[in-house]
């Protein structure tokens, strides 16, 4: 069962006795000045109003905390449990430290100097790295020493910075890249002309959506957000369309992709990627078969080299979600559009690590 905050419990109770009140005056008329009930329909109301306005209910305090964990502990650490803490290797991070340290989210005009970016980055990726509990913005503040608000300021510049260098990292292959990527997928399996592989997944949400959480409903019984992944024979993402809901089929969702839609822009002549049977077969969509024509002998051998080298993509989104793997389960809650814009970002920057530490020579994948 979900839990209520009492601060919820409290503004639940009173807008329902705010809520009886006006019907009794509707049905009976404005009770004269001296009624209590008056006194306390004013009192109740205004209680509301004063609750609402404020973000948390009675007086807060200190919160322990220690930064002991970035003195003391991640210096310390082995490569393995470096990897195992940050999602990468140090050469990898220190890498992406100078791909966005000059961004200017992480300078301000303030007397108070930023935390440092190595703090910022490595509490922005323990929140994609993590799943569940470890992931929440209470555990991730207890465990290195700051307050919560800093765990979401850290995170959401980390995305800003991150989103920046999409585009240098998360690109369509212009004709060079093609053909070396034509090259090796034909040694490979015998596929000519073959740029790449394309597949849906299932960015699970932990929450209920209260914005139509119906569109959210997948075929897996999970409230989720659909992203389209294309990448090549190297697990390299090189398109995606992040955004639908979750009850999008994978058909729909291709075709209003950028891909299916101006697929002229994209693929060269006789250029094509692979897809699984959800897919409809077209100039530049190789997908599988359906039945019948999938148990037909003779379709066998052509089943099995598509589906070894269309099995690609899924490894590839394994991977993400094996490194970033608040993508299993997003704590986050959908009220508004800007909420759910706000995960596609979160999904975006978690891709563009992905393809960075693919770039990673000490790597563990």
């Amino acid at each position: 069962m979900p839990r209520v905050s009492k601060r919820k419990r409290s503004t639940d109770d009173l807008e329902v006795h705010v809520i009886a009140e006006k019907i009794c005056r509707l049905l009976f008329g404005d009770p004269g000045d001296d009624d209590l009930n008056s006194d306390l329909f004013f009192t109740a109301e205004n209680v509301l109003h004063s609750i609402s306005s404020f973000r948390y209910f009675g007086p807060g305090g200190p919160v322990a905390k220690s930064s002991d964990f970035f003195e003391n502990v991640l210096p310390n650490l082995d490569g393995g449990r470096f990897r195992q803490k940050v999602r990468m290797s140090r050469d990898g991070f220190q890498k992406i430290i100078g791909l966005i340290a000059a961004h200017p989210v992480f300078s301000n005009k303030s007397n108070v100097a930023q935390a440092s970016i190595e703090k910022q980055l490595i509490v922005a990726f323990s929140r994609f790295g993590n799943h569940g509990n470890a992931a929440g913005v209470g555990f991730i503040s207890c465990r290195f020493g700051i307050s919560e608000d800093s765990v979401l300021l850290f995170t959401n510049r980390t995305i800003v910075a991150l989103l920046s260098i999409e585009s240098q990292f998360v690109k369509w292959p212009d004709t060079a890249e093609k053909n070396v990527i034509k090259s090796r997928i034909l040694k490979r399996s015998g596929f000519p002309d073959c740029i790449g592989m394309v597949d849906g997944a299932l960015m699970v949400l932990e929450y209920t959506p209260q914005l139509g959480d119906s569109n959210y409903f997948s075929h897996k019984s999970h409230y989720g957000i659909t992203a389209m992944i294309v990448c090549d024979d190297t697990r390299r993402i090189r398109h995606a369309n992040i955004g639908f809901c979750g009850s999008a089929h994978d058909n729909r969702v291709f075709d209003n992709f950028r891909l299916g839609k101006f697929s002229e822009r994209f693929f060269d002549d006789e250029e094509y990627i692979l897809a699984d049977s959800g897919y409809t077969t077209s100039t530049t969509v190789v997908a599988s078969y359906k039945k019948p024509a999938a148990l037909i002998p003779e379709n066998d051998i052509f089943k099995k080299y598509h589906s070894s080298l269309r099995m690609t993509v899924e490894h590839c989104i394994g991977m993400v979600k094996g490194r970033c793997q608040s993508l299993r389960g997003m704590r986050s809650y959908i009220r508004s559009v800007k909420d759910h814009q706000r995960i596609v970002y979160w999904i975006r920057a978690c891709f563009v690590l992905h393809n960075i530490s693919l770039e990673d020579e000490y790597d563990d994948r």
